[in-house]
């Protein structure tokens, strides 16, 4: 038997889709957004920065905003 370099698993990326619950006072509704791959070097701007930005533009678009 020889010796082998042990195999290690690495994280690459993240695959984040967010589900987003639309509430108009009177009902909620689920809304999904598409899945979006990030580098997992990046997950922490994406949660950070990225993510709260799409949350944001995607309030501005539900109440007539331009975004």
């Amino acid at each position: 038997m020889t010796d082998a370099t042990p195999k290690r698993a690495r994280l690459t990326h993240y695959v984040v889709q967010a589900h987003f619950v639309v509430d108009d006072g009177d009902k909620l509704t689920r809304k999904r957004i598409d899945p979006v791959e990030v580098d997992a070097d990046e997950i922490d701007a994406f949660l950070a920065e990225k993510l709260p930005a799409s949350l944001a533009k995607f309030e501005t678009e539900l109440n007539g905003g331009d975004a």
